[in-house]
């Protein structure tokens, strides 16, 4: 599982080096206008609560696996 993570991350970093127009000079522009950007159109209760519902899942399976693991040491 950890080296699957592992090719996971290194693949995006592969790709994202690959990606960059390194022969590119001069200013820096920018496809999107952070002044323009609203989060509140993002951020909503129903967001919130879907994340916070995805972390309490995570968190579960991350203690049920210590957990599984704690007792089958014993």
């Amino acid at each position: 599982m950890q080296d699957l993570f592992l090719v996971a991350i290194g693949g995006f970093l592969g790709w994202a080096l690959l990606a960059v127009d390194w022969q590119a000079a001069g200013k820096v522009v920018s496809s999107i206008e952070i002044s323009k950007a609203d989060p509140s159109q993002y951020l909503t209760r129903k967001t919130l609560n879907y994340l916070l519902f995805l972390d309490v899942l995570l968190g579960l399976v991350s203690l049920d696996k210590y957990l599984f693991r704690r007792f089958r040491a014993l």
